[in-house]
């Protein structure tokens, strides 16, 4: 494609400007065109819970569109998945751990190329963890959380183009 589209050049400028994200592979046309959508996400620690103030950050990276995509499949099969995965913009991941009570949380933020978008991924979250712990979550609003038949509190809030997750043991 970059040889295709813009000869022995298109080549030389991939190497000087190689993608960034998996979403600039996934969607050669969008590298190409420099029209891939990068936002930052929301501070994940919006989505701390008040009992977790003590936690400190063991981790933090971003999954980019194909993990998104993958983590979305078992719920959604492969092709629906990499729908609501082609919207992404921009996500970043925490892992705290509790020094005292050595539990963890993790959080996830997620930015979308638009509020549809978000929505869409929001939907497929829901419908995803589901399907995953087999039942369904309390709504509230533009918010889901799943805290039966697994050991973990999951909440799913949207909010205009974001999507925050918190995984709480």
């Amino acid at each position: 494609l970059l040889r295709t589209d813009g000869g022995y050049q298109g080549i030389d400028r991939a190497y000087r400007r190689p993608p960034q994200t998996t979403a600039e592979i996934l969607h050669p046309d969008r590298y190409l065109n420099n029209s891939v959508v990068l936002k930052d996400p929301p501070d994940p620690l919006k989505g701390l819970p008040p009992e977790a103030a003590d936690y400190n950050e063991v981790y933090s990276d971003s999954f980019g569109e194909f993990v998104v995509s993958t983590w979305l499949s078992p719920g959604l099969m492969p092709v629906p998945a990499s729908q609501v995965a082609s919207g992404w913009a921009g996500d970043r991941l925490m892992l705290l751990r509790s020094p005292a009570a050595g539990k963890f949380i993790c959080l996830w933020s997620t930015i979308w190329i638009d509020e549809p978008a978000a929505k869409r991924f929001f939907d497929g979250v829901e419908k995803m963890l589901t399907a995953r712990f087999g039942a369904a979550p309390v709504r509230s609003g533009d918010s889901a959380i799943f805290t039966a038949a697994h050991p973990l509190k999951v909440t799913v809030t949207r909010s205009g183009d974001s999507v925050m997750m918190s995984f709480v043991e």
